[in-house]
């Protein structure tokens, strides 16, 4: 009696255990034939992105790489040459129609008019017409900061020495500043200097062109080989006045005094394209219907 109650137990475990395997099986959802493959899938996608470089971030995604014409790193001052394509980038971006190339330096007390040399200092006129009509950023040589104005307006001629120079193109408060980078010194055209009225790049050795530039106030064929001529201007008569100025006392025993005490400031400077000078003799533009305007 106990054998036969104790296999009917056992029959009814049996069973239980044989219906909940089969309501088990029952209720399993079939196996997804693609599975294996979306696995596989998904593991070589997460290894490539292991070995992907991180992604950048939403700031340096709006940030554009940095090229050319861009100034060089913080507290770094490169030499940089500009290329034909980067010239003719710049010299295209200058208004006007004509084959000349014209500067006006605009002060209260009136302007300096100059002829740029693009033929003879190329890299010289494309540094200067790019910072003075504000077409590539530079570096403000106090506060490391990139500006992106127009480069001239706002400075003062900070050096002039009577019957000789007057000098500007320093963008710090503190000591000889630049744009961030320097250029090559170019021969130019040596004739320039046999007058008065030359316009070439400060140096402080070799090629250390920046920003800072020069007029002549007489000829001056001694500069010849040290600086690159780059232009010719009139309006040297506020040009004298204003290496005229009254000057600070020199820091030191036997030097000059060059620093205005009171020195005149750029408004601006405009940088523009006209029209080829007359030859002697020629038709002028009123009888061959033209604008007199260059």
């Amino acid at each position: 009696m106990i054998a036969h109650s104790r296999s009917v137990r056992s029959l009814v475990t049996w069973s239980l255990v044989a219906l909940a395997t089969f309501m088990f099986l029952s209720c399993r959802a079939a196996r997804d034939p693609d599975l294996d493959r979306r696995l596989q899938e998904a593991s070589e996608a997460k290894a490539k992105k292991a070995q992907s470089p991180p992604e950048a971030s939403e700031e340096a995604k709006r940030t554009p790489p940095a090229g050319p014409m861009d100034p060089p790193p913080k507290g770094a001052v490169d030499l940089r040459s500009l290329d034909e394509e980067g010239i003719a980038a710049i010299m295209q971006a200058v208004p006007g129609k004509g084959e000349r190339l014209v500067a006006e330096v605009v002060t209260k007390k009136g302007k300096i008019t100059c002829e740029l040399d693009p033929k003879g200092a190329p890299q010289a006129v494309a540094n200067f017409t790019s910072l003075a009509l504000g077409l590539r950023p530079w570096r403000d040589p106090d506060t490391g900061e990139v500006m992106r104005n127009r480069f001239y307006d706002g400075l003062s001629f900070h050096r002039c020495i009577e019957n000789f120079v007057i000098q500007t193109g320093n963008p710090s408060s503190v000591r000889a500043g630049g744009p961030g980078w320097t250029i090559p010194r170019e021969t130019g055209n040596p004739e320039l200097f046999n007058a008065a009225g030359a316009m070439a790049m400060v140096d402080a050795g070799d090629e250390s062109h920046g920003s800072q530039f020069f007029v002549t106030l007489r000829a001056s064929k001694s500069l010849n080989g040290r600086y690159t001529p780059f232009g010719s201007c009139t309006g040297l008569d506020l040009a004298r006045e204003i290496a005229a100025a009254e000057k600070h006392p020199p820091k030191k025993d036997g030097k000059s005094a060059t620093r205005p005490l009171d020195p005149v400031r750029i408004e601006r400077i405009d940088v523009r394209r006209a029209k080829a000078v007359p030859a002697k003799g020629a038709p002028s533009p009123a009888a061959t219907g033209e604008s007199a305007a260059p």
